[in-house]
């Protein structure tokens, strides 16, 4: 994905209100990548959680206070890949959100129309 396409998606999910424009708090996770996912003209669709999720994003409680700062996405293999600075790092290096919805938010990709 160019610069470009990630901005126009991350706009998408803040125009619709799935992300807060304040402190991009995600309000609706399933929202917000149906949202993101629209603006690529692909089709298919995201739903939050799912008995074999197809996406997991890693919560980190950056200053360990029971909320999450900063998310990360799964590569499936034990490691992990930041949008933010497109490093890749080993899942358990950092420290991930105990309480609220915990660890993980998970989302399941269905294809075809919505």
């Amino acid at each position: 994905m160019t610069d470009e396409q990630a901005n126009l998606a991350m706009s998408a999910a803040v125009n619709s209100g799935n992300v807060s424009s304040i402190d991009a708090n995600i309000n609706s996770w399933e929202g917000a990548a149906n949202d993101m996912w629209r603006s690529t003209e692909e089709e298919g669709r995201f739903t939050y959680g799912g008995e074999n999720p197809t996406a997991t994003i890693y919560a980190e409680d950056v200053d360990n206070n029971g909320i999450p700062e900063h998310f990360t996405n799964s590569n499936g293999n034990g490691t992990y890949h930041d949008p933010w600075n497109g490093e890749t790092g080993t899942v358990g290096d950092t420290q991930l959100q105990q309480s609220g919805l915990g660890p993980t938010r998970t989302l399941t990709y269905s294809r075809g129309r919505e």
